[in-house]
């Protein structure tokens, strides 16, 4: 049975943390940490020093914040803790957090909402080093695709409305620009793929998925993402089901 609930609210350069215990029904500690290494071996001193009980007594619960929060609940998950990472929505939604609050503030609202949705918790687990490499080439990926976009965009409106030397100059430079960037947009999709291929669990929903007639090898690496590989479902409907509203991306390389 959970005894203490300890709320994290992260930031890129720190995090704040809260303590709540259930005795007492109040938040009894409150600190800042570095979001690094150091700070996190401060932190579990911290929450020892404060939570004098065992491991199995403790819930951690933040919010779903990508590579703000990766690395802290890695290191709960290797050092043997249960950590919650909510949706930061219904976190906000349950709670009324406002971003005018201070983190220090969220960090006890997050804290109290362990506590009350205590048996929601969804225990994290890290995802594979395939999967953690295929979303960090997802992410760069995406913002090849928006950078050609733009340039793209751009260029076209220059030639359009304008006739001289030097919007030539810009129209050309900016074509070579998108080849370079569509080159190195097909090179992530490849490394992706390869990912995939080169893992059989995540190769064999890969080739389930790609069947599909309109989920192609993007999309089938968001949802293997998203899912971590359909881990996160105890039953297939509940799998069906986010991966029908998933929002699939649509954006392709140029050939």
């Amino acid at each position: 049975m959970k005894k203490f609930f300890v709320g994290i609210d992260f930031s890129k350069l720190k995090f704040d943390a809260a303590i709540y215990i259930v005795d007492s029904k109040q938040i009894v500690s409150e600190a800042e940490f570095k979001n690094e290494s150091s700070g996190y071996s401060d932190f579990l001193e911290w929450v020892n020093e404060n939570a004098c009980c065992p491991k199995s007594s403790l819930l951690f619960c933040g919010e779903h914040t990508g590579y703000y929060s990766a690395n802290l609940s890695t290191f709960l998950f290797e050092s043997g803790y249960d950590m919650w990472l909510a949706p930061g929505l219904q976190i906000k939604k349950s709670q009324g957090i406002k971003r005018a609050k201070t983190d220090r503030i969220d960090a006890c609202k997050i804290a109290e909402y362990a506590y009350r949705f205590r048996d929601k918790a969804l225990l994290f687990h890290p995802i594979s080093k395939a999967l953690d490499e295929i979303r960090d080439l997802l992410s760069y990926r995406e913002r090849l695709v928006g950078k050609r976009k733009v340039l793209s965009t751009s260029a076209k409106e220059v030639k359009r409305v304008k006739d001289s030397a030097s919007c030539d100059f810009i129209y050309l430079d900016s074509l070579e620009y998108i080849k370079s960037l569509s080159k190195s947009i097909r090179n992530c999709e490849n490394r992706i793929e390869a990912l995939m291929k080169g893992d059989h669990l995540l190769n064999t929903n890969y080739k389930l998925m790609n069947s599909v007639v309109g989920i192609g090898l993007v999309n089938s690496a968001l949802i293997l993402v998203a899912t971590s590989n359909f881990s996160l479902f105890t039953n297939p409907k509940s799998s069906v089901a986010i991966v029908a509203l998933f929002p699939l991306n649509t954006a392709r390389a140029v050939a």
